[in-house]
């Protein structure tokens, strides 16, 4: 999953470190991406920038504004709610067929991820990657690969909103979720622990909705005149004012001569 394995390629590079940037919150929701000095801080060249953008634009982090250029996804409220509604359905679904089908190996591999969140609560691009390779072992073992695709299709933005209302108390609580969900899972008890993560998922539905509601209200950092609008308004040397006046100087006029019909060409250039 690409969440969980280290990038390899430049732009899946490229693609990790902007998307960082978004769940540590150095880019907020709203602020404007400009390719010019974006392509400079990521070592790639603007194709290849256009490229990383149209990964995030897919998994939801960013959005493109029409004549205007990309900038950090904003969520409503709402659409928080509807976000997690399905990630509760698809989550729960998963853990009930996982708990059906888990073994010691797969159990084991999970037990050791709760004392992990507790050791790095107060990290939070290391909660968030702990608690990926928790659901990351979960969708493998659901049995069902297309509930695992669909579930890993809202990984970024359910990422994304648990950055924004991650903290050591959160990551806490929900290793003592975590804990008590894989006891159901030993146990067998297949509904309880659905039940259990769909209560967990609800919880930080919670928080993700108090977050973007603060952060929707706090000014974004938009550049008054982006770099590339710049360009495209600065003038040539050769137009600048004196530039213009001597190419007005030395350019043919073309006058029409109405009673004749035709083009009389006057130049500076030729005797008169």
């Amino acid at each position: 999953m690409f969440w969980i394995d280290p990038p390899k390629t430049l732009l899946a590079k490229s693609a990790w470190t902007l998307r960082n940037k978004i769940m540590q919150g150095e880019l907020k929701p709203g602020d404007r991406l400009v390719e010019q000095s974006l392509a400079a801080t990521l070592s790639i060249s603007r194709p290849s920038l256009r490229e990383v953008l149209c990964i995030l634009a897919a998994e939801g982090l960013v959005e493109q504004i029409p004549n205007v250029g990309y900038s950090v996804a904003k969520l409503d409220v709402a659409t928080v709610a509807h976000i997690h509604e399905v990630w509760a359905l698809l989550t729960g679904e998963a853990v009930y067929e996982f708990t059906r089908r888990a073994d010691k190996a797969s159990l084991a591999r999970l037990k050791r991820l709760p004392a992990a969140m507790r050791a790095h609560a107060t990290n939070r691009l290391k909660v968030l990657s702990i608690l990926n390779d928790f659901f990351d072992a979960i969708s493998e073992g659901c049995g069902n690969r297309v509930l695992s695709r669909l579930v890993w299709s809202l990984v970024a933005r359910i990422n994304f909103l648990r950055a924004l209302c991650l903290n050591e108390t959160v990551a806490n609580q929900w290793a003592d979720d975590f804990d008590a969900l894989l006891k159901m899972v030993a146990d067998g008890r297949a509904t309880q622990a659905r039940a259990l993560v769909r209560k967990n998922i609800g919880h930080a539905c919670d928080l993700a909705k108090v977050a973007v509601s603060i952060t929707s209200n706090l000014p974004t950092a938009t550049p008054r005149r982006s770099a590339e609008r710049r360009e495209r308004s600065a003038r040539p040397a050769a137009l600048s004012k004196a530039g213009t006046q001597k190419w007005r100087k030395g350019t043919p006029r073309i006058r029409l001569n109405a009673r004749a019909g035709n083009l009389n060409r006057e130049s500076p250039h030729l005797s008169k």
